[in-house]
């Protein structure tokens, strides 16, 4: 596998990352409902800009890295299923690797998440998974059996 070059990778990176971020200063501008953002963005959209790409990019993260945040409270589950959501909104029409999806379902559960006072090591703070299957069915959350295509998903139960 060839490896990418410095500046390769820097302009992979940064495309990666001014992408979301414009599209979040487009967003709030157009958005009429959160004064504040919407003030933010217009008085200095470069300022809006900086502040977007100096935050992690939370999709690159590590499941380590995530659970730090997590555990510190720099982020939130529900901030991270939001990241999850629009990445699999992006994605998942050239992947079709993941035909259901309950983000709703996680957002309640992430609603009613309490940790525990002393939790065990390897506790994941609420890091948001995507549990795959292959040739079996799942146990892990009570799922009906879906054959098919993205029309089926919705008897899925989420």
């Amino acid at each position: 596998m060839a490896q990418l070059s410095s500046a390769a990778y820097a302009e992979r990176h940064l495309a990666a990352r001014l992408g979301p971020a414009l599209a979040e200063l487009t967003a709030a501008l157009e958005d009429e409902t959160n004064d504040e953002l919407s003030e933010a963005a217009r008085e200095n959209p470069l300022l809006f800009l900086s502040q977007r790409l100096r935050a992690p990019a939370l999709h690159l993260l590590s499941a380590k890295a995530a659970v730090r945040m997590l555990k510190t409270g720099d982020v939130t589950p529900a901030q991270l299923i939001d990241v999850v959501e629009a990445r699999l909104r992006e994605t998942e029409p050239q992947l079709h690797a993941t035909p259901i999806a309950c983000f709703e379902r996680a957002r309640k559960a992430a609603k009613a998440l309490i940790h525990p006072v002393d939790p065990d090591e390897g506790y994941l703070w609420g890091l948001p998974i995507l549990v795959k299957v292959r040739g079996g069915l799942l146990a892990v959350v009570p799922l009906e059996v879906v054959l098919g295509g993205a029309a089926d998903a919705v008897a899925a139960g989420c």
